[in-house]
């Protein structure tokens, strides 16, 4: 068993997976029990009967939509062997992921699941241009890139190949056209790293097709981003591109 998935309304001490080892040695027993380690932090939620792994009480699957335990398998020559193992609970929940921003421009984003969910939505913008905002995922809390700080020779190219387009704001607004209606729900690894990045009268394919036009990216500095705590995990981030201003929520 390396991965399981599981209902929330899985009833206390029913069976949920059952472990199976592989040995070269042939009619061999195995016994399995729950041991400490990497992956070990929701052993205490669960139970081993001989090769059957038991939820203990069903309200634990209430809470998280992913477990981990640390498994010891010991065969008859006594030899052993662990592992950790993932289990997935099926609940319908959404898991809240958390965004922090610990350094510049630089935003973090993790959640209790495996992948965290981050909604943007386009709250205002007064430029006279046709501008496309995008973000590309960072390697670190300094915002480098395969060793590349920010502002260095290549760090433009390493952004771009990274980026992806969030949604683009329109010069000119057609009558009963609703800007509170652009918004872009993004998934991420939990723990990743990301900047933002605007083109301004332009897009990211554009870049992209004509690689003398990468100066166009916009990348954020005091004089062209500010960036506003909301608070409950939300922000504001404020661009200014020479014509005019742009705006965006995310949370």
């Amino acid at each position: 068993m390396s991965q399981t998935n599981v209902d929330d309304k899985a009833a206390a001490n029913s069976v949920i997976g059952t472990f199976s080892s592989t040995d070269p040695d042939q009619n061999d027993n195995f016994a399995y029990s729950l041991v400490s380690g990497i992956d070990d932090v929701d052993n205490n939620a669960f139970t081993i009967d001989g090769n059957s792994l038991k939820i203990n009480n069903s309200s634990n699957f209430k809470t998280k939509s992913i477990y981990k335990i640390r498994v010891r398998t010991t065969d008859d020559g006594n030899l052993t062997f662990e592992k950790g193992l993932t289990i997935n609970v099926n609940n319908g929940v959404e898991i809240p992921s958390r965004l922090t921003n610990p350094n510049d421009d630089i935003f973090n984003i993790t959640s209790e699941d495996i992948k965290a969910k981050l909604e943007i939505k386009l709250t205002g913008h007064s430029s006279k241009l046709v501008n496309e905002l995008g973000l590309f995922t960072v390697d670190d809390a300094k915002g480098t890139i395969n060793g590349i700080a920010p502002g260095a020779e290549g760090y433009a190219k390493a952004a771009l190949e990274r980026s992806k387009v969030i949604l683009s704001a329109i010069a000119n607004t057609p009558n009963g056209f609703d800007t509170s209606n652009l918004s872009s729900l993004l998934e991420f690894n939990s723990g990743q790293n990301f900047r933002f990045l605007l083109v301004p009268d332009g897009t990211l394919d554009a870049v992209r097709n004509d690689p003398n036009s990468i100066g166009k990216l916009l990348f954020s500095s005091v004089s062209t981003q500010k960036i506003t705590d909301l608070g409950d995990d939300g922000f504001s981030l404020s661009w200014k591109d020479g014509s005019g201003n742009s705006s965006t929520d995310f949370k």
